[in-house]
């Protein structure tokens, strides 16, 4: 089989759905219930209610949130609001946005990819959850689709998929689409099979990296066995829908996932920051106030991105700062080389009790992706502790998933998220 294919994908038709904007949501992991609301008013058609249905106190198992969110696709397929393509395409997207003051466009393409265990030609760098594995199962089951897109890397150091995409890229798009933030969303609905096949045969081989999705992987891989069991081995169930860019591409931007601690029995900050010696370095870093503090937080962020090892910053409320650096990085593991992998094993796990079990059940650790909103946290929630890391390289993560390894849950950000209600893939 074919490592990618083109597939007839379920679109929204603007003139009976209304406008792009009120139609597409972030992915379903990062909506809280207030904007799960808002999104709910923006349109009856809006993608939310398909990949994150409201939950009642009255559910049954026969009128839950993936049975509504089945009755809302087939209403938005009878009245024409989604229609599916006539012809297979590969649908080509160039997202452009802003991150930390810059502007970027990251240009990838959407396409079905064959389902198969981890190890071959797809590589996860995260653990993952149960939770969500088995949420997502339900809404497959009850919708028989894909409904957002699973985010894969591969490497191509000639860059020879880029100058085939930036052909497409110079064309009129099919749909040209500015969010309320601002950001710009192009994409093209490729059908030409010259085109399909020379795009197809630069990944021949090559491994794809999953950057995030990894729980919607997971569900693909599950819904595919259980598909078979129960007789259905048709080619959709053998395929997920996957974005697809380049490592090598301008316009990637991975962010830092920083950690918030909670929960913590008996804590003391000089007894932690003084068990943490002979292992490793902590430096206080000068705040003038007693909360959080942009200058010192400029400070620590300089000193963490000029670090030549694992490093990471630490606020513990009250203006307190400290800048730590793992002293004992000689030899090890490729885990122990990784600013995520160091803070879990040598101090979460190893002085604040936080292991696989408390990760698992998540009763100490929650996460946030801006120094100064994670700060803040602290000062104004229930948090004791912030830990701040510097972004994980793909190059890093290329070595622990080399060696068979996967780094801790959230150990990486690839920013923006990709935007759902695009193109869908029907499982049927």
């Amino acid at each position: 089989m074919e490592n990618i294919r083109p597939f007839k994908g379920l679109r929204y038709d603007p003139k009976v759905a209304g406008d792009y904007p009120a139609l597409l949501a972030p992915p379903y992991d990062v909506i809280n219930p207030e904007e799960q609301e808002e999104l709910y008013k923006k349109s009856e058609n809006n993608i939310v209610r398909l990949i994150l249905g409201k939950k009642s106190d009255k559910d049954t198992q026969t009128d839950n949130r993936y049975t509504r969110s089945a009755a809302d696709l087939k209403r938005m397929l009878k009245s024409g609001v989604l229609k599916q393509d006539k012809e297979a395409s590969i649908y080509v997207l160039a997202h452009r946005y802003e991150a930390e003051g810059v502007s970027n466009t990251r240009i990838g393409f959407v396409a079905r990819k064959k389902i198969e265990e981890f190890g071959g030609s797809i590589v996860p760098h995260e653990k993952t959850l149960s939770g969500p594995k088995t949420d997502r199962l339900s809404l497959t089951r009850a919708c028989r689709c894909n409904f957002s897109q699973i985010f894969g890397l591969y490497t191509d150091k000639e860059k020879v998929s880029d100058a085939i995409l930036a052909e497409t890229v110079k064309t009129e798009p099919d749909s040209d689409i500015t969010t309320d933030n601002g950001d710009r969303h192009r994409l093209w609905a490729v059908t030409d099979k010259e085109w399909i096949k020379k795009l197809s045969s630069v990944l021949d081989g090559k491994p794809i990296l999953i950057a995030d999705g990894h729980h919607r992987y997971e569900t693909a891989l599950n819904y595919c066995k259980e598909s078979a069991k129960n007789g259905n081995d048709s080619d959709d169930v053998k395929y997920v829908m996957m974005y697809l860019t380049n490592t090598e591409s301008e316009g990637l931007t991975i962010l830092p996932t920083n950690r918030l601690i909670f929960n913590l029995k008996s804590f003391k900050l000089e007894s932690f920051l003084k068990s943490l010696s002979p292992e490793f370095s902590v430096e206080e870093i000068v705040s003038d106030s007693d909360r959080r503090n942009d200058g010192a937080e400029e400070k620590l962020s300089t000193k963490m991105q000029a670090a030549s090892g694992p490093a990471f910053g630490l606020y513990s409320g009250n203006g307190k700062y400290h800048f730590m650096t793992y002293a004992s990085n000689a030899g090890g593991g490729p885990l122990d080389k990784l600013d995520v992998g160091v803070l879990h094993s040598k101090i979460l796990e190893a002085h604040l009790g936080i292991g696989p079990k408390e990760l698992a059940e998540q009763t100490n650790v929650k996460y946030s992706q801006e120094m100064a909103n994670t700060a803040e946290k602290v000062d104004e929630e229930n948090f004791q502790l912030a830990f701040f890391l510097n972004p994980t390289p793909v190059d890093h993560m290329r070595i622990v998933t080399d060696a068979g390894l996967k780094m801790p849950q959230k150990s990486t950000y690839f920013y923006p998220k990709l935007i759902s209600g695009l193109v869908i893939n029907p499982l049927y």
